[in-house]
This record gives C-alpha cells, structure tokens and sequence, in this order.
C-alpha cells in the first residue's frame, strides 16, 4: 500500500471528476439544456440536479446537519432519487449550475480542512460509517459523477468516450494503492460497466478478479441489477461454484 498523502490525491480526484462533469456541460447546446426529462429517462438538467442533490447531501452529512444519513436499502435510494427529480425539473440550468459550483468549493474546503489520520482510519468520523472518508468521499463525488456521465454518453450513442472515460477512471483509482478491497471494488464498478453495456468477456474477467479481493460484493453481485446481462452465461454462474 502506497505511503503517499493520501489527502492531495483525494482533492486532485474530486476537483478532476468536476472539472470533467463541467466540461460536458459545456459542450451542450442550450437546446439539450433546456431540455426536461422523465423519471425513467433523465434529461442533462436532471442529471446535473441529481449530482447536485447527492453533494448537497455529502457536504451536510459532513456538517453533521439534518437529512444527512447515508441510506443502505436500494428502495430508500431509489426514493430520494425520485425526490430529488422532482424538486430540481422546474429549476433553471443557470441556477443549478451555480449551486453546483457552491457545493464543489465548499465539499473541496471540507476536504482539506481533514488531517490524514481523518481521511484514513476507519469509523474516524461518524458520518463515513465504518470505512474510512476518504472512500465515502470518492464514491460520492468522483466515482458518482464519473458514472452517470458515462451511462449519459451510452444513452446517447457515445460509447468508444464513455468507455475511455470509465477505464481512465479505474486507473486512476487502482493508482492510489489503498489494499485488495479498494482495488475490488473498482474492478467490481467496471465490471458493472462492461455488463451495462453489454461485453460480457470483459465484465467476467474483471469480476473473476475483484471478487476474491473484496469478498463482501459476492453476495451483493448475486442481485446486483448492472449484472443482469450475464446471469444465464456459464462464465458467470462458475464465478460462484
């Protein structure tokens, strides 16, 4: 395990993931910005309020605010998704941008305020739970946004990009060297993707490494919905013998 600051790192990934998010956002015509879409079929401003809504909430937790639990049930999950949708449909782009902006600087400020030991040990800070920030932290604001960006572009025809964006992120994660479960679960994300969009050679052979190595995802891929594409393959059911 690497023995580098792990705190510049952590910055330098969340201000990254935001600055790539951004940079989309940029690139949108103001048709595609005004656009409002389904529950079942986000347009780019409800994606935008749906990460602005999980940040919002990531910074109060931090605060140790209200309606900053963390939910653990699918279903919970799933309603302040609908919630959040709700709320933010009839906002303007500009002012979700702008709160966008406000939460970034002040979840960097956060951040930095931590010393290691904070970022590191786990249980340190009662609002990460049991693991240790700085993986709350990733989940949250790089692994999360990097995710729906790239499903975003799958959506809209851009695989080859979605793909160089997903698999630049997992190097990226694998580099900060934190042990055989981090490494698991960033192979176990990819997984995911390869499954999502259906090559099923390469999810399989990234879930035959990242399961021994974080052996708590076993049960979880057992009903984990973005592997539903490979449940009938040979490959897939072996993982489990």
């Amino acid at each position: 395990m690497s023995e580098r600051a792990l705190k510049p790192r952590i910055l330098h990934l969340v201000d990254q993931a935001h600055l790539e998010v951004c940079g989309f956002w940029d690139q949108l015509s103001a048709e595609d910005r005004a656009q409002v879409g389904r529950p079942d079929r986000w347009a780019s401003k409800d994606l935008m309020a749906h990460l602005v809504g999980w940040n919002g909430r990531m910074n109060r937790r931090m605060a140790g605010l209200p309606d900053g639990e963390s939910p653990n049930e699918l279903e919970e999950l799933d309603r302040i998704n609908a919630a959040l949708f709700a709320a933010n449909r009839t906002r303007t782009w500009e002012d979700l941008l702008a709160e966008d902006k406000r939460a970034h600087a002040e979840l960097l400020q956060a951040v930095d305020s931590m010393s290691e030991e904070d970022l590191i040990l786990p249980g340190r800070l009662a609002w990460a739970g049991s693991g240790p920030a700085w993986m709350a932290l990733l989940g949250n604001a790089h692994w999360h946004p990097y995710h729906h960006l790239c499903m975003y572009l799958v959506e809209h025809a851009q695989l080859e990009r979605a793909t160089q964006i997903q698999e630049t992120m997992t190097r990226d994660l694998l580099a900060l060297d934190q042990g055989d479960r981090h490494k698991g679960i960033t192979l176990y994300n990819l997984a995911c993707f390869y499954a999502l969009t259906y090559r099923p050679q390469k999810a399989i052979q990234n879930l035959r490494e990242a399961l021994p190595l974080a052996p708590s995802l076993v049960e979880w891929s057992k009903q984990d919905n973005d592997l539903d594409s490979l449940r009938e393959l040979e490959e897939f059911k072996a993982l489990y013998v």
